[in-house]
């Protein structure tokens, strides 16, 4: 081989020299697929373990005046009553499972709190 030397090896090229690639595969770590919580009510909910990547939200919870309203990021409008404590929960089954049962029973429990 005659022809003229190269200063880019062979492992990079189309990437500028010196440049690593990263990989998303936790390494020297392993996590559970699952961890169980319990909620207020005492049922227990098997939730999967995503390894740090989470989604965004369909619902959130924002403080406004007076309390909290929940935000529909879909629909972009506000979703249900204004609480005046942070209803996580609620938050939480509504992009979650979105059991009907869960939810309602959710919602009497945060609009008996606000009185």
């Amino acid at each position: 081989m005659n022809g003229p030397v190269h200063a880019r090896s062979t492992n990079t090229v189309g990437r500028r020299a010196g440049r690593q690639l990263h990989t998303a595969s936790p390494v020297g770590r392993s996590l559970p697929t699952v961890t169980r919580r319990d909620d207020w009510l005492g049922q227990s909910t098997i939730v999967p373990r995503t390894g740090g990547i989470v989604s965004r939200r369909r619902y959130v919870a924002r403080g406004v005046p007076g309390g909290y309203r929940i935000w529909d990021n879909r629909g972009r409008r506000w979703w249900g009553d204004l609480y005046e404590l942070c209803p996580d929960d609620l938050v939480a089954e509504l992009n979650g499972q979105a059991d009907h049962a869960r939810i309602t029973a959710l919602m009497k429990r945060y609009r008996a709190q606000k009185r």
